[in-house]
Order: C-alpha cells, then sequence, then structure tokens
C-alpha cells in the first residue's frame, strides 16, 4: 500500500485478517462437508469481489494509475459479461462460476435464460464508464469492443430494473454534466431507439414484447 507508518500497517493488517478470514472459510468449508474445494471458492466468490476495493488505495495515486485500475476492472467485468452470453446460448455450466440462471417465458416468444451474479454491479459501472468514454470520443479500439461486450452482458440479464438503473445512472450524470452530458443521453436514447427499431422490424412479435415490457416498467 503506498501509505506509510500507522496508516499503512492497518491498512496491510486488515487486508491480512480479510484474506485469512475468507481462507479459513473456504478450509473449514470443505473439511466439515462433503464439499469439493472449487465448490467452497465458488461459495465465497462474493468476497473476491469485496477484494477489489483493497487494489483502490494502490491505484489512486495519480489519474493515469486511475485508468489503470478501470482497464483492468473494464477487463474484468467484460470477462463476466462474455459468461452471462455463453450461459445465456447454452445453458448453465457447472464449470464457471456459480452464476444465477432463471428461465423466464413470455407468451408468444417462448422461454429466455436469465443470468445473474454479485458481480452484475461492476458490469453496470463499467458499461456507463466505458459508454462515456465513448461518447467522450476517447476510447480505444479494445475499448469498444470492451464496451459490446457490457452491453451484452445487461442485455442478457433481462432484467428491467438493471436496464432502469442504467438509465437513471446516465440521466442524472447528464445533469450534472449540462449540455454535454445531454447530448451523450442523447446518443444513449437514439442507440435504443434505433435497436428497438431493428428488433421490430426483423422480428415483429419481438418488437411487440419490448413495447410491452417498456410499458409495464413505466
Amino acid at each position: 500500500f503506498p501509505f506509510r507508518g500507522a496508516v499503512g500497517r492497518q491498512l496491510r493488517l486488515g487486508a491480512l485478517v480479510l484474506f485469512l478470514l475468507i481462507g479459513g472459510e473456504v478450509l473449514l468449508t470443505t473439511l466439515s462437508t462433503d464439499q469439493s474445494v472449487w465448490l467452497s471458492v465458488k461459495a465465497a466468490k462474493p468476497y473476491f469481489y469485496y477484494f477489489g476495493f483493497l487494489l483502490i488505495p494502490i491505484y489512486a495515486g495519480t489519474p493515469k494509475r486511475v485508468r489503470q485500475l478501470l482497464g483492468w476492472m473494464t477487463t474484468i467485468a467484460a470477462v463476466l459479461s462474455l459468461m452471462y452470453l455463453l450461459i445465456s446460448l447454452v445453458g448453465e455450466l457447472g464449470s464457471l462460476p456459480a452464476l444465477i440462471v432463471g428461465e423466464a417465458n413470455y407468451v408468444g416468444l417462448g422461454t429466455f435464460t436469465r443470468v445473474r451474479s454479485n458481480g452484475a454491479p461492476l458490469i453496470v459501472a463499467m458499461l456507463l464508464y466505458q459508454f462515456y468514454r465513448y461518447a467522450d470520443g476517447k476510447s480505444s479500439a479494445l475499448e469498444k469492443l470492451s464496451l459490446v461486450f457490457l452491453a451484452m452482458g445487461t442485455t442478457v440479464h433481462f432484467y428491467r430494473s438493471l436496464w432502469v438503473g442504467i438509465l437513471v445512472g446516465i440521466i442524472v450524470q447528464a445533469g450534472i454534466e449540462g449540455k454535454r452530458g445531454a447530448r451523450s443521453v442523447a446518443k444513449f436514447l437514439l442507440f435504443l431507439i434505433v435497436l428497438a427499431a431493428m428488433v421490430g422490424a426483423i422480428h415483429p412479435e419481438y418488437g411487440q414484447m419490448i413495447a410491452s415490457r417498456a410499458l409495464s416498467t413505466v
């Protein structure tokens, strides 16, 4: 940690205690049950997400290092989004971390596989971050590709509350940024309208489903 003296010692001690507690939980769960080590690790996965916060003091020294941290967080979120997409297409896979899979049946459209996990907020946060970099003309080709993956991950989530939260987050940010934010919102809403129109043109029944779900959400 980039701290000296008592603060540095406290942070190191806290990180060590957290690591020992997680390792101890995994070990005790494995020894006291017939569960394998891998299943115990998967059961402890929320704590590994929390570990990400321990990286912030290390990377928060300069804007360049903050961008490095956000790059790693984007990579993790994009990989998780690809897991979402894979499971949505082929069904639940035992080898992947314990993602929660649900089935939703829409009249006339059949069954959709919905995927979620404790890492969903990370996907949303990185989607918003990469969207704003793209809207501001600062994203690289790799970041644009990650934006596509993150958008897919939030789509196959198939929970309207998630989509509404993203939209509200963008609108609130626009209110803070004024005209610049309003332009970003306009781009985002235009993208949503064009996407819905294209889906409706290719599959009218899908367009009707999108419209009915949007109205019921309102």
